[in-house]
């Protein structure tokens, strides 16, 4: 009986190392996740003058484990990060030539403003319920939620201008507003439900055709200059070049119909020694065994060289190349894709914003803003690695 019993043990013991090998395997390359300096939720990223800004949480009192909200600033190069009291809680930020504009959470309801010297915050125009601000060659983009139509509604305003006008889109229950690209002659204006062109955004903009989207899953949720080309994605992984009178989908996160992986709000280019990177975040909607649910973000290299007689194009920039990990082969980063798995895998990200020092910063859903950057490896050396950001 004893002999049956000890056999049992032996097996048992026997599959449950097998079975438990890969969870072993990701608890030696776990990373110590430190406690981040930007906390909580942070907003988008703005850059203005050479320094980089984002709003979030500051730990005020470890104990208590009270936080007061700040606006940073990070000087590129240093890597010193400052911060400021903007005396309110900023939501959204963007960057013009001479302005930090920021859209305040006032008593529930979104107010922009902006400054120049970081201390004295003026009120832009007077509309409220604004939900996104974003600054494009020379003029303000605002979206604006109508509360008693329930649709959103999109302003613009010259840098110097206090007034804001409206641009016209008003699509029912579509138009949020997630980004403005201007390509040197058109303005591409990129709402959930389809993206438009105008010359000036005192005329009417014009839908592109086959940009309208009415399905949740289809919405566009940013939009990007990747060299001379123009990109978007939509929520359900679908990778968009985007033309004057068409768009095109060039690759795709998920097969078939079978949408595993949805996209966020995260979207940005990325340059090393590695090469160029296209990166956007992800949310995903099924677990894996050995690591749950995923999320941070995917990356697909483009290349940036020209060859003469063929005009670029995102579309053969990235032909031959996968959406894909990071962490697998040809990834921009260093670390095995186990440890990005438990690092900054397991966080949504809403914001991607590469610094001109090269460090590539992350606002996520709510456990503050992530770097990756050249840390220490614990045995003595360096290496670059995401963490939560420290300095």
């Amino acid at each position: 009986m004893k002999k049956t019993i000890l056999i049992i043990l032996t097996v048992f013991i026997l599959i449950f190392c097998a079975c438990s090998d890969p969870i072993l395997h990701l608890v030696s390359n776990e990373i110590e996740i430190k406690e981040p300096l930007i906390s909580g939720s942070p907003t988008n990223f703005a850059a203005l003058k050479g320094k980089i800004y984002v709003a979030g949480g500051q730990l005020i009192n470890e104990k208590k484990k009270e936080y007061s909200h700040r606006l940073f600033e990070y000087t590129p190069g240093d890597g010193k990060w400052d911060t400021h009291d903007p005396n309110g809680i900023i939501i959204s930020l963007a960057a013009s030539n001479d302005y930090l504009y920021a859209i305040f959470d006032i008593n529930g309801t979104g107010v922009l403003k902006r400054t120049n010297d970081l201390k004295t915050w003026i009120q832009v125009g007077d509309k409220e319920n604004a939900q996104a601000v974003y600054f494009v060659n020379n003029h303000i983009f605002l979206c604006v939620k109508n509360i008693n139509d329930y649709f959103y509604e999109i302003f613009y305003s010259g840098e110097s201008s206090m007034i804001l006008n409206e641009v016209g889109i008003t699509m029912a229950n579509t138009a949020f507003l997630n980004g403005v690209i201007f390509d040197g002659a058109n303005y591409y204006i990129c709402t959930n439900g389809g993206i438009y062109i105008t010359s000036d955004p005192g005329v009417e903009p014009k839908i592109i055709s086959g940009a309208v989207k009415t399905d949740y899953e289809d919405f566009f949720m940013g939009i990007i200059k990747v060299e001379n080309a123009i990109a978007s994605i939509a929520r359900n992984g679908k990778l968009f070049e985007i033309s004057s009178d068409a768009i095109s989908e060039i690759a795709s996160l998920n097969s078939g119909e079978n949408i595993r992986f949805q996209v966020t709000s995260a979207l940005a280019a990325y340059k090393n020694n590695k090469g160029s990177f296209l990166l956007f975040g992800i949310q995903d909607s099924a677990p894996s065994a050995s690591s749950g649910f995923t999320y941070g973000y995917m990356e697909i290299k483009y290349n940036t060289q020209i060859t003469e007689g063929i005009a670029w194009s995102l579309s053969g920039a990235i032909a031959g190349n996968q959406l894909s990990k990071p962490g697998s082969a040809g990834s921009l980063i260093d670390e095995a894709s186990d440890t990005y798995d438990s690092t900054i895998g397991v966080n949504p990200i809403h914001d991607l914003f590469q610094a001109p020092d090269g460090i590539l910063f992350a606002s996520t859903q709510k456990n503050g803003v992530w770097s990756y950057r050249e840390r220490e490896d614990g045995n003595g050396g360096k290496t670059w690695q995401w963490n939560s950001e420290q300095k």
